[in-house]
């Protein structure tokens, strides 16, 4: 079964699946995501206003499912500003098994995995610059091994870039797990990484 996948972020949180052949079907479950779930409440009514836009201009006409899709992941990025949307075409989609919550974890965490847990690259650049390119927050308890390698990878850098700008989302305990690098609750004022931040806020 053909179908299309929807979604705002990296991991698993806001995803939505129509039939590929019902093009309207699409856009309308688009249109309906993003005004139940998207943080800003009136994206939507841009987003409504897009795919009448395109669709008076037959802009969806004579595109296959995959070009439909990347077509509307460009134009609804270029719309909402925000690049974390996409739409992508599933060829070979077979509808969800009812699994429970451990294997679905399991199952996550694996995907997850073969993108090193969101950790793209991490370096230590000229003048003693820790760099960490990090896409995106996966499981804390399925990353903290590799949080940790990261980390003590560049925890004798004088200072430390951690560069989110193609961070895609995904859970808040992993964002916990990492300021806990930063914020050490043995001390009240600073922090055992001070080459970061100097005091607690």
């Amino acid at each position: 079964m053909k179908k299309i996948l929807t979604g705002a972020f990296l991991f698993p949180f806001l995803l939505s699946y129509a039939q590929m052949d019902n093009k309207t079907a699409v856009l309308s479950d688009i249109t309906e995501k993003v005004k139940t779930y998207y943080i800003d409440k009136e994206a939507y009514k841009k987003v409504d206003s897009l795919f009448q836009s395109e669709s008076g201009k037959g802009s969806f006409d004579g595109l296959n499912p995959k070009e439909f899709a990347e077509f509307l992941t460009q134009k609804l990025r270029i719309t909402i500003k925000d690049q974390h949307f996409f739409v992508k075409y599933l060829e070979n989609y077979t509808p969800e098994k009812s699994i429970n919550e451990h294997k679905r974890e399991e199952e996550n965490n694996f995907h997850n995995s073969l993108e090193n847990f969101g950790f793209d690259s991490v370096q230590r650049l000229a003048g003693n610059i820790g760099y960490i390119n990090f896409k995106g927050f996966a499981s804390p308890q399925a990353s903290e091994k590799t949080l940790a390698a990261a980390m003590n990878f560049v925890a004798n850098t004088h200072s430390l870039i951690i560069d989110l700008r193609e961070n895609g989302g995904g859970e808040n305990g992993m964002l916990l797990l990492f300021l806990s690098y930063f914020f050490d609750k043995k001390k009240d004022l600073y922090t055992t990484y001070s080459g970061i931040i100097r005091k607690r806020l």
